[in-house]
């Protein structure tokens, strides 16, 4: 089952950690951690490369606290006094972010890294802040895995993937019968009739940002329904489905945002939910989300790839690979079906579905 959440706003993709809760004294090097705010992020600013001096303010020479009343750091959210927060986002910021710094601030809640340089993968000292509950890591170009193991840590087991993949096809094939518009014929004033503009994608921002999880790691999918109402010059930014080959297409001919918003249509949807399947069987993060060629791995022409030369197994997530067996490499080609470039050659939502449903029982899901 799958639940559909329409947000009042468009999110961005983070990266929700579900750690431990209570400090630790040293970090993973052994260097006993700053015990006062101030000290915490001094020293987490000596680990960054900041090359617009936006944290120039935090300073030994400070006369206050980072959480003063009347003389508050910038960059810093606080409550009752407290560091609860940091909101380094769109600081042009890179470095290897010295996460130990900040282990002995037990009311540290969130950390907001959107939009800077940061890449490579993520500092083991991440392991080190116990306090964290959400860490926004978007437009960087991390990559591996969270580092540490913490007993609340959720690991997506191959039977839990498969859920949330045939909750997101039952939600998005809702989404196509009940919100889908059906292509049309028009009649001119003369009596000449022409084919009606595509309809738009039912969804159009799916990606796996986009799909929560709850308790039960069943899928909560957001952010439908806003397609119509993003600015057209905005758009290519905010919704997902413009990186399909379709728009991608119109504009590398030169075409402005409207021509390739006409370009889409519910096949893009399904272009987009194949780079979920994708993501949900190699355990990569998809170059497709980023909007430079920084960062990531590209599933589609990595998984076109091993279908065509025959070697599946060798792009299944190790992690699960044992424990789907066969499943794997079949959704893997359901995937790949997905995300053919001509959207014609693509499958309908009702298809996918279908295919997938047949996965998760035990069939081949009509996948080759």
């Amino acid at each position: 089952m799958v639940t559909l959440l329409l947000a009042f706003r468009l999110s961005t993709l983070f990266l929700l950690l579900l750690l431990a809760a209570g400090a630790i004294a040293v970090d993973p090097d052994g260097a006993a951690a700053p015990d006062t705010e101030a000290a915490a992020l001094l020293r987490l600013k000596a680990s960054l490369i900041d090359p617009t001096n936006a944290l120039e303010a935090w300073s030994p020479s400070s006369p206050s606290p980072p959480c003063d009343e009347t003389h508050r750091w910038p960059r810093v959210q606080c409550y009752n006094g407290v560091l609860i927060g940091l909101r380094l986002a769109r600081l042009n910021l890179s470095g290897d972010f010295d996460f130990a710094a900040l282990s002995r601030l037990p009311g540290l809640h969130s950390i907001n890294l959107i939009r800077n340089n940061f890449s490579g993968p993520l500092p083991a000292s991440l392991a080190a802040v116990r306090s964290l509950r959400a860490l926004y890591l978007s437009r960087n170009a991390f990559s591996g895995p969270v580092p540490g193991d913490s007993p609340d840590r959720v690991v997506l087991d191959w039977p839990a993937r498969m859920r949330i993949a045939v909750g997101v096809v039952r939600g998005l094939s809702y989404l196509h019968e009940k919100l889908g518009i059906p292509a049309m014929r028009l009649v001119s004033m003369t009596g000449a009739d022409f084919d009606a503009p595509p309809p738009p994608p039912p969804h159009g921002n799916l990606k796996s940002g986009n799909i929560l999880l709850d308790a039960h790691l069943e899928p909560r999918i957001v952010d439908y329904g806003f397609f119509p109402l993003v600015n057209t010059s905005q758009a290519p930014h905010a919704m997902f489905a413009f990186r399909s080959p379709e728009a991608a297409s119109a504009a590398g001919a030169g075409a402005g945002a409207a021509a390739q918003r006409a370009a889409l249509s519910a096949r893009s949807d399904v272009y987009c939910l194949g780079i979920v399947l994708l993501e949900l069987v190699t355990g990569k993060f998809p170059s497709q989300y980023l909007l430079t060629a920084r960062g990531g791995t590209d599933v589609v022409q990595w998984a076109a790839s091993a279908v065509a030369g025959g070697t599946e197994q060798e792009v299944v997530d190790p992690v699960v690979a044992a424990g789907a067996g066969p499943a794997a490499v079949r959704l893997l080609r359901v995937g790949v079906r997905c995300t053919i470039p001509e959207p014609e050659s693509r499958p309908s939502m009702a298809d996918v579905a279908r295919m997938v449903e047949q996965v998760a029982g035990g069939g081949g899901g009509g996948a080759s």
